[in-house]
């Protein structure tokens, strides 16, 4: 079918069970006012759907897969400082199969933020910006900053595929940036 999005806010989406799934914006409505969406297509039937996305009140930063489950970031400023909460969908197109694995409060200011893995203690490791990846505990409500740097790195993770991670094909995952989650001990 026709492309159906306005511009596309992430480049780099997220491919979950035959899905893919982009940051876009889109004309909604009879005034035509550009939204943030979620963009999906699917590749059985080769055709672009609106993605339900859940109840919360904030900004959609990022989308991303978490443990092999399509990942939502959205920031929101409620009360205090502000949290990142990471939503997860469990089952691809039900809007019930939405959960909050994660709320993160902002401390310090980044561009993004990316999740790259959680465990079953609730400790989420992050890509925050271009040159930090921490770990977060949730239940101590505690940051551990794994890797520092003054230059910009980038961070990867590997799932079998026959098919692309990456759409720019001089991107390229780092010795370092593999060891990020094996020193994080999830």
């Amino acid at each position: 079918g026709n492309y159906p999005y306005n511009e596309v806010l992430q480049v780099d989406g997220a491919y979950v069970d035959e899905f893919f799934y982009w940051l876009v914006l889109e004309k909604r409505g009879k005034d035509q006012m550009l939204c943030r969406r979620i963009g999906c297509f699917d590749l059985g039937d080769e055709k672009f759907k609106n993605l339900e996305l859940p109840k919360f009140t904030g900004h959609m930063l990022h989308v991303g897969v978490l443990e092999r489950f399509l990942c939502l970031v959205c920031n929101h400023y409620e009360s205090g400082p502000g949290a990142w909460t990471i939503w997860v969908m469990k089952e691809h197109g039900i809007i019930s199969s939405w959960a909050i694995v994660a709320n993160i409060p902002i401390l310090f200011r980044t561009p993004f933020v990316v999740p790259l893995s959680i465990n079953k203690h609730g400790e989420v490791v992050l890509q925050m910006g271009h040159k930090k990846v921490v770990k977060f505990n949730s239940r101590k409500n505690k940051f551990d900053v794994l890797v520092h740097k003054n230059f910009e790195i980038e961070t990867a993770l590997y799932t079998e595929s026959n098919l692309s991670p990456c759409t720019n094909p001089k991107r390229k995952a780092t010795a370092e940036a593999r060891g990020i989650l094996k020193r994080a001990e999830l």
